[in-house]
Order: C-alpha cells, then sequence, then structure tokens
C-alpha cells in the first residue's frame, strides 16, 4: 500500500510527511494528523467503486473474482460480502440512493451501459435507462457514466453520463419515478462530461470533462445554468466527490505522476494532496464515516502462445503495462509499448537475448507501434505535436518525422494507455500504403494513404478496428450492427469492389488476420475482466474473393478473470501468436474522519 504501514488492523499513512517539501502552484495544504487509514475489503481479486449506505454501517461496491464483476454489499465493520448482481457481462459503479431504498448500477450485455436499481437486500433488477454509451469500443468512458454522487439528495432524481448522436457524452438528468430524462450540459465538441455528483445542499453539480484523453473539474448549478471551470492544468484529474461540507471536491490525479488522491477548496482553489500510495488510488466517496476509495495495482505483460498446442511463454517480466505485441518478420525482434518509464514509449525487444530497451524517449505518449515496409522502421501514433498522428521511427538512428499532418482517433483516457485501444494504423501487406481510423463528422472511418503519407481518401465509415486482409485490395473491420443491436460485427471487404461479407457477430475487439489468411485472431467476451484471446477459422470465397466463417471461433488463451487479453498479433508463419495479459487486484480503503 505504498507509503502506508500497518498497526494492528489498521493502516496509517504518516500524512504530515507526505507533504513536506509540495507545494501546488504557489499553493500548499495542511491536513490533519490523525487521519487514519484502514482496509475494508481483503479479498482476491479486484474490489472497486465503493459508496456509503446513508447510515454509513454499509458499503456496496463491485467485484472481480472470479470472471465477471458483479455488485456486493457488506457492513463497514466487516464480515461476508452479500451478492446482489449475478449478471454474465460486469455489473458496476453501484451508488445508495440517500433515503436507502435503491442501489443504481451500470450493467450491460457486451453492447451498451445501462443503468439500474437494485433494493440493498437483493430482487431483481429494474432498468432505469440506457447511457447509449458501447461498452467495449467507449470501456472507459462507460465506467465513468455514473459519478460518487449521482442521486439527487431528495432521492427522486439520478444525474448520469450519456452518448449523444454527434459521439460526444453529455450529462442527464432522470426523474427516478417517471424516467423522464433531461439534458443539463453540452460539451464542445472533442469532449465528454462523466462522473456527474451531486453536493449534498441540493446547490451544485461537480463533474469531469474529459478532452483529449485528460480530465478537468466543472461544477455547475443542479437544476441548470452555465458550467464553470473548476481546476484543469493539463494533467488527468477526474473522479469528483464532495465533502460532507460540501466545501472541498475530492478527486483523483495523475498530476505528480502517480494515481493519487487529491482534495481542492471550491472558493480558494486550494489544494492538497490526500494519499501517497505507489498503486493506483482512485474513486473517491465521502460519506457519515470518512472518505472511500480503491487502491489497486495493474500489471500488464506480453505473452506468445503455439496456435497449435496451447503453449505458453511470458517474453516480459517488469512491473509496467506492456501492450501492443508486434513480431519482426526476421522473428528476432518485438516491439511494444509500455509505460515502465513512467510515460508511455515505444520499446524493443530483442527475443534471442531478453534485452529491452525504450525507442522513444519523450514525455508524449507514444503507442501502437507498428513494423514499416523497410523492416528498419517503426510506425507509432504519439501526441507529442498536440494530436494524435501517425510517426515513423528509424530503430538504428532514432530519428522520428511524422508520417501524416491527419489525426487519427484517439485513445479515450491517457491514463489508461494503450489497454482500450484498437488498432488504429496498419501496413498494407505490399508496404505500398498505409490504412488507418480517423475521426469525422458522423464517427471514426478508414483511411488508406500512400507509403509517403500522401493521396489519403476516406473508404469507409463507421470502423471501430481493423487489419489488412492478405494483400493490399482486402481488409477486415469490425462496426456496430446496423440493426440497432450494438452488436459488433467483423466485416471483410473487397476494395475494389465494395463488396462485403459478414464474418461474425459478437462483443469482440483487437481482430489481426493470419498471414496466410486463413484465421482471425481476436478478443472476445461479453465481460471486460474475463476477456479472452479467440481465433475463428476462416475459409475463401473464390467467386467473391472473400472469406467466410469456416467453423466457431476456439479459445485459445484466457484465465476466467485473473486476468484478461489484448492486443493479439501473429508470427511471419503462423504459428505463434502474442498477446498482452493483464493482471488487476486492489482492495478499498478507508480514511476515518476525514473532513
Amino acid at each position: 500500500m505504498g507509503n502506508y504501514h500497518r498497526i494492528g488492523d489498521r493502516c496509517v499513512v504518516p500524512l504530515a510527511s507526505v507533504f513536506s517539501g509540495h507545494s501546488f502552484s504557489g499553493q500548499s495544504g495542511s491536513v490533519a494528523p490523525n487521519w487514519k487509514i484502514r482496509p475494508i475489503t481483503r479479498f482476491p481479486g479486484l474490489e472497486s467503486k465503493a459508496s456509503w449506505s446513508p447510515d454509513g454501517r454499509f458499503v456496496t461496491f463491485s467485484w472481480w473474482h472470479p470472471g465477471d464483476e458483479n455488485v456486493f454489499v457488506m457492513p463497514i465493520s466487516g464480515g461476508d460480502p452479500v451478492q446482489l448482481t449475478h449478471s454474465p457481462a460486469d455489473d458496476c459503479d453501484s451508488r445508495w440512493s440517500p433515503d436507502g431504498r435503491y442501489i443504481t448500477f451500470l450493467g450491460d450485455l457486451g453492447r451498451t451501459k445501462l443503468v439500474y436499481l437494485i433494493p440493498p437486500s437483493g430482487g431483481e433488477p429494474r432498468l432505469l435507462g440506457d447511457t447509449q454509451i458501447p461498452f467495449m469500443e467507449r470501456f472507459v468512458e462507460s465506467w465513468k457514466a455514473l459519478g460518487s454522487q449521482p442521486w439527487s439528495p431528495d432521492g427522486h432524481e439520478l444525474v448520469f453520463s450519456k452518448l449523444d448522436s454527434d459521439g460526444r457524452i453529455s450529462l442527464w438528468n432522470i426523474n427516478v419515478d417517471t424516467r423522464q430524462p433531461s439534458r443539463l450540459t453540452s460539451p464542445p465538441p472533442g469532449s465528454d462530461d462523466l462522473q456527474g455528483a451531486w453536493s449534498s445542499d441540493e446547490r451544485w453539480l461537480a463533474f469531469s470533462r474529459t478532452e483529449a484523453g485528460l480530465g478537468s473539474l466543472w461544477i455547475m448549478p443542479a437544476h441548470g445554468g452555465p458550467p464553470r471551470l473548476l481546476f484543469r492544468d493539463g494533467s488527468d484529474n477526474i473522479s469528483p466527490a464532495w465533502s460532507v461540507d460540501n466545501h472541498r471536491l475530492v478527486f483523483q490525479s495523475n498530476r505528480l505522476g502517480a494515481q493519487n488522491l487529491w482534495d481542492i477548496e471550491v472558493a480558494s482553489g486550494r489544494l492538497r494532496k490526500i494519499t501517497n500510495g505507489a498503486g493506483i488510488e482512485a474513486l473517491p466517496a465521502v460519506g457519515p464515516e470518512g472518505l472511500l476509495f480503491q487502491e489497486h495495482h495493474q500489471r500488464v505483460e506480453i505473452w506468445s502462445a503455439d496456435t497449435t498446442t496451447g503453449s505458453e511463454r511470458q517474453l516480459t517480466h517488469n512491473t509496467g503495462q506492456n501492450y501492443w505485441p508486434r513480431i519482426s518478420n526476421d522473428g528476432r525482434w518485438l516491439v511494444y509499448d509500455s509505460d515502465r518509464t513512467h510515460a508511455w514509449d515505444v520499446s524493443l525487444l530483442d527475443l534471442q537475448t531478453g534485452s529491452e530497451r525504450p525507442l522513444t524517449h519523450n514525455a508524449a505518449v507514444n503507442l501502437t507501434p507498428e513494423w514499416a515496409p523497410d523492416g528498419r522502421s517503426v510506425s507509432f501514433v504519439s501526441n507529442r505535436d498536440g494530436k494524435f498522428r501517425i510517426w515513423v521511427l528509424d530503430i538504428e538512428h532514432g530519428r522520428p518525422w511524422r508520417l501524416l499532418e491527419q489525426p487519427v482517433h484517439a485513445p479515450s483516457a491517457i491514463s489508461f494507455g494503450a489497454g482500450q485501444m484498437e488498432r488504429v494504423h496498419a501496413w498494407s501487406p505490399d508496404g505500398r500504403n498505409i490504412g488507418f481510423i480517423a475521426d469525422t463528422s458522423t464517427g471514426p472511418a478508414l483511411w488508406i494513404a500512400d507509403a509517403q503519407g500522401h493521396n489519403a481518401r476516406q473508404i469507409v465509415a463507421g470502423v471501430l478496428g481493423f487489419d489488412w486482409y492478405r494483400d493490399a485490395r482486402h481488409v477486415i473491420y469490425t462496426r456496430i450492427c446496423p440493426d440497432g443491436s450494438w452488436t459488433r460485427e467483423l466485416i471483410a471487404r473487397d476494395l475494389d469492389t465494395g463488396g462485403e461479407q459478414v464474418l461474425y457477430r459478437s462483443p469482440h475487439m483487437d481482430i489481426a488476420a493470419a498471414p496466410d489468411g486463413n484465421a482471425i485472431l481476436f478478443c472476445y467476451s461479453a465481460s471486460h475482466s474475463n476477456q479472452s484471446l479467440f481465433i475463428l477459422p476462416v475459409a475463401q470465397n473464390a467467386r467473391k474473393r472473400l472469406p467466410h466463417a469456416a467453423s466457431e471461433p476456439r479459445r485459445l488463451a484466457g484465465a476466467k478473470g485473473l486476468w484478461h487479453a489484448h492486443h493479439g498479433s501473429w508470427s511471419r508463419d503462423g504459428n505463434t501468436v502474442f498477446y498482452s495479459r493483464d493482471y488487476i487486484e486492489g482492495d478499498i480503503y478507508l480514511i476515518e474522519n476525514y473532513r
């Protein structure tokens, strides 16, 4: 637990020492020396997103172990948790109503996040509303649709985030009795309003506004009126929670590197740092007995798996997050992105010696590397000039250059790095073209440019992720099924004729075509915490020149919630796949007497 030490069953942080030597834009804060931190949960897996009962005697939280995520309730004093939900998908973000009648939570069936109500004693959940935020392609935003205190103090209204038709996410209010929603905010283009929280005096709403992957803190009159920026400093500041007296907002920030808890005095803007752990300290919730938060650790390692035998091998061994493995044509080098340098950089692994080194060295975010056609360069996505664009790096000399002026589809939250990104650029098999996904007025679309980054043209709209298939005339891509069900479709497309073939319908992401075209690799699960790696065999249709599914997908790798998979890719001979294993575990803690 970072700098915390244990005294009996309590963890106490020497808070005075945490603040010594720190100053924040000329402002500093003192802290109460009698704050004590103790664990509320100590279960295997990840317990997260806690909320107080109105009387302060119970907490509700979500728990990943094993497999999918579900909602639980337990006494604050300890004891066995009681499971309230039993969905095969993920149920999370449970929040107790002020009158104690309901717990609201977010659930999904691999499509959009839905807002439900359930009595604290259990029973059948009741659907209240739909965030319209798709679970897989906007995963980060989907779990921010409910804030720390979404209920109005009288318990009759609930604020939540909802995806609009133009792709932005706004705050909406819904009447719990009539289920009538009303819009509260209209964020500017490229921004999302998330994690709305009522003040207990019913005067204000706080929320986070995310733009280019960074969150800022805002407040607005609870019953409508212009929002006011409270705090923005170039880091990711999210998850606002009001103090009991409504004078402060607790929030989660990476402003000094690690994800810690801070608070800000609303009237003066004065900041205090609350926690100083080495893990990720997140999602505060203030209640009668103090401040609840989750502390968790995430480790993502790269593995390989034999496609015939299923035998696996761990390739990276560090404490960071390592995503997006791509093997060189000669099979010796693996390029990937990693935050082990405390910034998101592209790294290179020598599979013969096991040595690793970063290829990029700057404070920008550098993600999703791909081998360029010459085999001596790597292309990647970076925001080093303000927007996420495609860059190319000569490995021997370390010289990067920008390939395209046009920005590509950006990650939803920089603090989550590459974990939630799909493939946004890839070179054609003949090396003459590069495909990329860019945002348009109607959503993300697939574009193609030549190898020098010239003559870019839009190919097809509504593309969430893609790969080339066999040659430069065919691609596979993922889109939302046009029937309104929010189901994902895997599509093969002939670029010459525009002909298409549906290969598979399921919650899936991270698609990659085998070099010989006989299989497609993807990650699948209606539950993010149970996401596994699958192979779909495909056969060629000689008349249409398009593939079709030859059989049902087979599972190659997965661990029923102990870890989940990301970003599979193929070796040149198709005998091996490479992927990321995402391990996450953590507990809920209480800072007693937080004021």
